[in-house]
């Protein structure tokens, strides 16, 4: 139980390093906007002469994955990523305590809507150990190969709906940055896998496979989310990511690592009340004015 503890607590770090880089990331978005061009790759040269944002970019890379890789390899992804979400409330005690901000009564909601979430998503009580052996098993390894083709799919449709169809770009950038950080969760189940048995043959294909995963999702998620705070409120981007980033690694769980839920009914009224909170607190994600 104390490892289980260690795996949450692991989790709840990680999330708050990787939020704290998600605000960096925004406030220099708008500090640096008038010289951005309109060419991502473009951009992202321009940024990385700006020593806040590189900083903010290395704590939602580096410096999140040992936590997450301990937590995700003790606790499993089902549980982890809904978990992750908390690191929203780091955001809001900071701004609270250093910039001297109220909460607004929709906001004082979407705290105890976030606390009561994470809560009932512990007692869902997620069962079953992820290990290499279930993992690489053939109903597993299907289930896997049809995630990643949906993932692609996913991501491949968003773009090209959001490019072709203007008004709907900022959804389809939202959903899609969530859609990238979903493949990164699921990516680095994987590379954790192949790091229990390193003397197995499937270790450097996983190892591969996992590292791509995440390195490639984690890229095109930042340029997603770059993209989108160029273009829109993080109010109006926050609550579309949510839901591609946190179904579609439980889906993960569920069907290709061999997770189950005991209570149902309470973990999954934690995950709508955490995607409903997280919606209800973007606005902590915004830039400095």
């Amino acid at each position: 139980m104390s490892e289980v503890i260690l795996g949450i607590l692991s989790i709840l770090c990680g999330a708050a390093i990787n939020n704290l880089g998600i605000v960096l990331q925004k406030r220099q978005v708008a500090v640096r906007l008038q010289v951005a061009t309109e060419a991502p790759v473009s951009d992202i040269v321009v940024f990385m002469k700006d020593r806040i944002w590189a900083a903010a970019i290395l704590m939602q890379t580096v410096l999140v994955w040992p936590f997450f890789l301990y937590g995700l390899s003790v606790i499993g992804l089902t549980l982890a990523q809904p978990l992750s979400n908390s690191g929203i409330i780091v955001l809001v005690v900071g701004v609270i305590w250093i910039l001297h901000e109220n909460l607004s009564r929709l906001e004082s909601i979407g705290v105890a809507l976030l606390v009561f979430g994470v809560v009932s998503v512990g007692l869902g009580n997620i069962v079953g150990e992820i290990t290499l052996e279930s993992f690489l098993q053939p109903e597993s390894l299907a289930a896997m190969w049809l995630l990643s083709a949906l993932i692609v799919i996913l991501s491949v449709t968003l773009a090209a709906f959001g490019v072709v169809v203007r008004r709907a770009r900022l959804v389809c950038l939202g959903l899609l940055s969530g859609v990238c950080y979903a493949g990164v969760s699921i990516s680095m189940q994987v590379f954790s896998l192949s790091l229990s048995d390193l003397s197995h043959e499937m270790t450097i294909p996983l190892f591969g496979a996992g590292l791509v995963g995440t390195v490639a999702g984690t890229v095109l998620g930042i340029v997603a989310f770059q993209e989108a705070f160029k273009r829109g409120r993080a109010t109006n981007i926050i609550p579309f990511a949510q839901i591609t980033m946190n179904l579609l690694p439980i889906l993960a769980g569920l069907l290709v690592f061999g997770q189950t839920i005991a209570q149902p009914l309470f973990f999954w009224m934690g995950v709508l009340c955490i995607i409903a909170a997280a919606s209800l607190l973007a606005r902590f994600q915004e830039p400095a004015r």
